[in-house]
């Protein structure tokens, strides 16, 4: 199962933190759990309870899910992921508190076509990105569910989506993958080398590489972004492929020291760990250590089954 992407109707999402999980299910109710011991902690949504927060939930029918995303907001100098995010079929973008167990606004019509990718941002008190079939890139105000800008990524549609740690980038995939400055909404880099549109895709700690992989490609590609600070107009191909006996339906990265085997230091980039699991079942860990040419080292460190099936190879 994908995190926060739809499978059989039914979605799943982790909070940052690892303390709950998310589950949108097909009868349009989002339930959330706490990861520690299984049990329900909040249950909202659903045809049969419409929330009397929004008149623009009077509707008949359940909303039809396609993303799922956690929020959260500062509360002295801690973080708190205090709510989840909804894309549909339709194009509304739902947020939904998880501390007052109710349904806080819709944006109808967000994504004309669908949403297909929701992530959190932030920048501004907190905003939504979300993006799917008509090519554009929204944000979305988490105070009202207000859209606060519109931006055109694309010709074709907006496939998977990923924010930089800072906030400051989006990388948006599709039949090619593009970085865009959210500060300036002017693209940055163009990433071309997937046959067939991207399906995943993450930014490195740093925001200076990004990944991503195609649900019909058995490999991972690893780019160099430049952390989005130079503008540059020619694509640019992969410094990296990192290939796998299955497609990928999960990407995640994660920091680590920035080190060479014997200890040196190798360039102002940092280097990170790349997880990806694959449609079989299988997580693969890779080390990336950025390289003085503007390339990236890759070393395979772990190859684990963390799925029903026996590893192919």
């Amino acid at each position: 199962m994908l995190p926060g992407q739809a499978l059989d109707g039914l979605l799943l999402a982790f909070s940052p933190s690892g303390e709950s999980l998310a589950i949108a299910s097909a009868d349009g109710r989002v339930r959330t759990y706490d990861a520690g011991n299984g049990r329900l902690q909040v249950s909202m949504g659903g045809p049969s309870k419409p929330s009397k927060a929004s008149p623009a939930d009077a509707r008949s029918g359940a909303d039809k899910f396609t993303s799922l995303a956690w929020i959260g907001s500062k509360k002295g100098k801690s973080f708190l992921w205090t709510g989840v995010v909804l894309g549909t079929e339709a194009g509304d973008v739902l947020h939904y508190s998880t501390q007052l167990g109710e349904l806080k606004w819709r944006c109808p019509g967000a994504i004309e076509g669908g949403v297909s990718s929701l992530v959190y941002s932030a920048t501004d008190g907190g905003s939504i990105l979300a993006a799917g079939a008509s090519g554009e890139l929204v944000t979305v105000a988490i105070k009202d569910g207000s859209v606060s800008n519109r931006v055109r990524v694309g010709k074709h549609a907006v496939t998977c989506l990923a924010v930089s740690a800072d906030s400051q980038h989006a990388l948006c995939g599709g039949s090619s993958l593009s970085v865009w400055d959210l500060e300036s909404s002017t693209s940055q880099a163009k990433l071309t080398g997937h046959p067939t549109p991207s399906s995943v895709a993450a930014f490195s700690p740093s925001g200076e590489f990004a990944v991503s992989a195609s649900s019909s490609e058995k490999e991972v590609c690893v780019w160099s972004t430049a952390g989005g600070a130079k503008k540059s107009k020619k694509a640019q191909p992969a410094v990296a492929t990192l290939s796998m006996e299955d497609p990928a339906v999960q990407l995640d990265t994660f920091a680590t020291p920035d080190r060479t085997s014997d200890g040196a230091s190798v360039s102002g980039a940092a280097a990170f760990h790349l997880v990806a699991v694959s449609e079989s079942g299988e997580a693969y860990v890779w080390v990336c250590t950025p390289l003085e040419d503007g390339d990236v080292g890759t070393q395979l460190l772990a190859r684990v089954r963390c799925g029903k099936g026996p590893i192919k190879g």
